[in-house]
């Protein structure tokens, strides 16, 4: 379901799309994480720009082509995308031949046998996941150094009254 913020002449919609993607991403992540010691792979799929009936009808309507503008030019030059990758993966998935890579959000841009070859790649390098990245501890330590100049002068101003307002 899509949201709709029609305000004076501006329409918001892909915020509220792309949230709620994210959040069945997270979902994903978080379910995969509780459900792992009963031996139950969770996956999300993203499945491409496929020509349905509620697609059709989005590229072709005023409302449509005024929120999704790529749309209707994707299938004009019918560069949508086909079921095919999607059955693919799932039958992959299905195979159990995945499920390592349970949690992860899952393209039908990446081949099955691509996925197969790089699950070791793709659990070390914490790929196809919604994570935060943290900055390692040499690189917080170097930033601190370079800070600790700036931070004694502040705390000698205030401990000493002499700070500007």
């Amino acid at each position: 379901m899509t949201t709709c913020v029609q305000t004076s002449k501006i329409t918001i919609v892909m915020p509220a799309y792309n949230a709620s993607k994210t959040a069945v991403i997270r979902f994903t992540e978080t379910l995969a994480a509780e459900v792992r010691t009963h031996g139950i792979p969770v996956f999300s799929i993203e499945p491409g720009t496929v020509k349905t009936a509620m697609t059709k009808r989005l590229s072709t309507s005023e409302e449509g082509r005024r929120w999704l503008p790529w749309c209707e030019k994707l299938f004009r030059n019918q560069q949508d995308d086909s079921v095919e990758p999607a059955t693919a993966l799932v039958v992959f998935l299905s195979s159990g031949a995945g499920d390592e890579l349970s949690g992860r959000v899952l393209s039908i841009r990446d081949r099955p046998a691509d996925l197969a070859r790089s699950i070791d790649h793709i659990k070390r390098e914490n790929l196809y996941t919604l994570q935060l990245p943290r900055p390692q501890p040499v690189l917080v330590r170097a930033v601190k150094d370079l800070l600790r100049p700036a931070k004694r002068r502040i705390e000698h101003a205030f401990a000493s009254g002499t700070r500007k307002s």
